[in-house]
């Protein structure tokens, strides 16, 4: 994301310290491609054009310059040919480096050549290799079934890829989480949840804490909706089978907690109020809310849910 106005003295601090560095070693081609990613999230696409170009002439070998450098020119500066021809470069030098292959992927497939990008992630199984950073086998299979289901709109290929990768790393969490998601989309709940629970096991102590807070809290929306619609039928009932969408309701209470101990995000806050709004726990949800701002002060997201919950019930 483009920092925002109050960041601004990191900024500034963070220019210095590179130009710090480049003085004393002008060709240290980390420090180089570290300032122009800083450059390129500011929006000085010329700025940070010349500082690629530089770090790659620096170190001619490092991949991830060309293809950070070529998600650049996609996004903001010459166009999908520039960036196709710097990752036939980075290719050219590395043939088995996996990152080079999702993120030429997904460029094409953003573009709508998701044929073209297919054929780049089944190369890249084929070289079997891997890249600094964890990007593994397992991320090829599951950048696959990403362009399966939302380019090519194959949601049985996309599953067969999402089960392959998860069956070359267990701990593989976008997996599980994106192959849910798909599920879920398709109508299948259970199988959705099946998944999450499968990817919460076979993650835990292995992915980092916000994947695997994502499962948790996709887990608690699913144990939400589950409890809303049990309420709907008692209601409509007279009564029902309260005791059941109680328990329902802690289920989903206990995993959105999980998800934010691991990681206290603003979509977490924002679903989990959501849900006891729904059941009628005022006093929760503002206190949810109230937490929320209390750990996120300066997400703008967080005072937006805020600020329409007290306008709702004021």
């Amino acid at each position: 994301r483009l920092p925002r106005a109050d960041d601004a003295a990191k900024v500034a601090e963070a220019r210095t310290s590179f130009e710090r560095a480049l003085k004393a070693e002008p060709k240290n081609y980390y420090a180089l491609s570290c300032f122009a990613d800083l450059e390129a999230r500011l929006g000085h696409v010329e700025a940070a054009r010349e500082l690629f170009r530089k770090s790659a002439r620096a170190n001619p070998q490092n991949a991830a310059t060309l293809v950070a450098w070529a998600n650049l020119e996609e996004a903001r500066g010459l166009g999908l040919e520039r960036a196709r021809a710097l990752y036939a470069k980075a290719h050219k030098r590395h043939a088995t480096n996996t990152r080079v292959f999702t993120a030429w992927a997904m460029a094409e497939a953003r573009h709508g050549n998701a044929t073209g990008a297919t054929r780049l992630l089944q190369k890249a199984t084929r070289a079997g290799g891997f890249a600094p950073g964890g990007i593994t086998d397992a991320a090829v299979f599951s950048t696959l079934g990403e362009i399966c289901w939302h380019h090519l709109e194959d949601a049985d290929r996309a599953a067969d890829a999402f089960r392959r990768s998860v069956n070359v790393d267990r701990g593989h969490a976008a997996a599980y989480y994106k192959w849910a998601t798909m599920e879920l989309r398709r109508g299948r709940a259970g199988r959705a949840r099946d998944l999450l629970q499968r990817g919460i096991w076979g993650c835990a102590g292995v992915a980092p804490p916000v994947e695997m807070a994502k499962l948790h809290r996709a887990k608690g929306q699913l144990e939400a909706n589950a409890t809303l619609r049990k309420k709907y039928r008692a209601d409509k009932t007279g009564g029902g089978d309260v005791e059941s969408y109680l328990a329902d309701a802690d289920s989903a209470r206990s995993s959105f907690r999980k998800a934010l101990d691991l990681s206290a995000a603003p979509t977490t806050f924002a679903a989990w109020t959501r849900f006891e709004e729904q059941l009628g726990e005022m006093n929760r949800a503002r206190s949810l809310l109230e937490d929320g701002l209390r750990t996120c002060p300066a997400d703008a997201a967080v005072w937006r849910e805020y600020v329409a919950f007290e306008m709702r019930h004021t």
